[in-house]
């Protein structure tokens, strides 16, 4: 949901520690970036990469630390930049009113599994299926994705998982209410993507080919999943999260992404309370180490990052526990003329805009000829 918290990430993405990296000339040479001619800019970077170095070493010096700081790509990056790159362009949300098709809130006596990990149980998970969202912001494509793959292999193990179109979702996921953005890169939510899936079925990645003005170009391609639709849970709930990652599968999540850039390992609880929701990205468990509860995350910045392509954020005890305001909704999954602002909870938002598909089922090969996508 939204145009998305996104890095180029067209170089090597292997993170370093500090003490590897030993001059800006150096950096430039791991991560295989261009010397640019332009002295001044070049300057300027250096300057960027010499202050970030002492931010890494700063926030890794502090006691009762979390979490790793690394020297990634980003180092040299501005804060402009960053931001830039953040996507997720929307507006205030409108909630549907009807829940009669959400998750029920559990009871207050609900008892969960202490840990949930779907990376453990399903080939859609490994390395190769993290997306690289790159310049575009398709976060929101990319999560459904993701979810799509892994509730499909959730439904019938037996089935050798394959990546389903990423481009398709992006180039015809219709956004008529410009919610998380005006549509394609320039953002929509990946509840609009599991309702294009329920009305059209989707392609595999390599039958989708882009067009150069990215216009959508489903028809007469094979389609490979299919689905019913997909559940919305209610906002800034904690059970119903824990309940949807217990027994049915990954769900997309909103989240601020605004800190994540220097993120190397650990559990990360660095997002102050009033987030601003800009990234999607899929919770794919839950658990508990030395240094306490988390959700894990899969992220889109390719599998280099984090932790294989992932995150853990602190999860809280209660619901309340860690909630502020989103003053900039306009940034994440609201859709155009929403409110101004809006509560979130969790750390990063990640309670605020949970959904996931439902009914997913790769389509048999004797309905692959007749299962086309409707035109546009």
């Amino acid at each position: 949901a939204m145009a998305c918290h996104l890095f180029l990430l067209t170089m090597c993405f292997c993170a370093a520690s500090t003490h590897r990296i030993s001059s800006y000339e150096h950096f430039l040479e791991v991560f295989h970036r261009g010397h640019s001619s332009d002295g001044t800019a070049r300057e300027a970077r250096r300057t960027l990469f010499e202050a970030r170095i002492a931010e890494i070493r700063r926030l890794n010096a502090r006691p009762g630390r979390t979490w790793t700081a690394v020297v990634n790509t980003f180092a040299d990056h501005s804060e402009d930049e960053l931001q830039r790159l953040l996507g997720y362009k929307g507006s205030a949300r409108e909630r549907t009113p009807s829940r009669s098709s959400f998750l029920e809130m559990p009871t207050k006596t609900s008892v969960f599994t202490q840990t949930v990990n779907w990376l453990d149980h399903l080939n859609a998970s490994a390395p190769n299926f993290v997306r690289d969202q790159g310049a575009c912001g398709s976060c929101w494509a990319a999560a459904a994705a993701a979810a799509l793959e892994m509730h499909a292999e959730i439904a019938d193990p037996t089935l050798e998982p394959r990546r389903v179109s990423v481009d398709e979702l992006v180039d015809c996921t219709p956004n008529e209410k410009h919610c998380g953005g005006t549509g394609g890169c320039k953002g929509a939510t990946s509840e609009l993507a599991f309702q294009y899936v329920h009305d059209n079925g989707l392609a595999v990645e390599e039958d989708y080919k882009v067009s150069l003005l990215r216009k959508c170009n489903s028809r007469s391609i094979p389609r490979l999943v299919s689905s019913t639709g997909f559940s919305q849970l209610p906002t800034n709930e904690l059970e119903p999260l824990l309940e949807t990652l217990a027994n049915e599968g990954p769900a997309v999540v909103s989240v601020d992404a605004s800190r994540w850039s220097m993120y190397g390992r650990g559990i990360f609880g660095d997002c102050p309370k009033d987030a601003v929701v800009n990234h999607a990205v899929l919770a794919v468990g839950y658990g508990e180490d030395v240094n306490g509860k988390y959700w894990h995350i899969r992220n889109s910045w390719t599998h280099h990052w984090g932790e294989q392509g992932h995150i853990r954020l602190v999860r809280h005890e209660s619901k309340d526990d860690w909630c502020g305001i989103d003053y900039k909704p306009e940034q994440g999954v609201v859709c155009e003329g929403g409110p101004s602002q809006v509560p979130v909870c969790g750390m990063c938002g990640v309670l605020y805009d949970v959904s996931y598909p439902t009914g997913v089922k790769v389509i048999g090969t004797s309905e692959l000829h007749t299962a086309q996508a409707k035109p546009h």
